[in-house]
């Protein structure tokens, strides 16, 4: 009764065997030119604290310390993959860019005489627990509302942002 009946089609045996060979073909391409290496690098999660410090700024010479950033939970942060922006808070202006210098292990700024103390740092990581202090040197900080933001190298992130009242 079912003598010389084929149970699957000449075609359908073609296009099983056609969609085989391209997601194959699709694997193997995705190694080879790597296609998987590009995607983004994930940011770290931090908590981080701006505090202003208890010293009070003086029109000296000498460094003054500004306000502290406490790291107070999440992963630690390779410092050199790290840079700090600081802004005018009330029209947004940036102060200046803080990069992390591998042999003195302290934050430059590149605009100013500013920059973070990073006596912490002497493993270049900050983990949690650390405190970091913004100096400045001179007037260049006055009292007032200043934003902090993180940038995160790597990730190409802002991974935090926050305001400080210097006083």
């Amino acid at each position: 009764m079912f003598r010389g009946k084929k149970g699957v089609s000449p075609v359908i045996g073609v296009i099983l065997m056609v969609a085989i060979t391209v997601i194959l073909a699709a694997v193997i391409a995705s190694f080879v030119f790597g296609i998987g290496s590009k995607l983004a690098t994930a940011p770290p999660q931090v908590q981080l604290v701006l505090k202003d410090n208890a010293t009070k700024l003086t029109n000296g010479s000498t460094y003054d310390a500004v306000f502290d950033i406490e790291h107070s939970g999440g992963d630690d942060l390779i410092a050199g993959d790290i840079s700090f922006y600081i802004y005018y808070a009330a029209n947004d202006t940036l102060l200046d860019k803080l990069t992390y210098n591998n042999t003195a292990n302290t934050f430059n700024g590149t605009y100013t005489n500013l920059l973070i103390n990073g006596s912490e740092l002497n493993d270049d990581v900050f983990s949690p627990g650390e405190i970091i202090t913004l100096w400045e040197n001179s007037t260049n900080i006055d009292p007032g509302v200043y934003t902090v933001k993180v940038f995160h190298e790597p990730s190409s992130t802002f991974i935090f942002s926050g305001d400080v009242r210097v006083k």
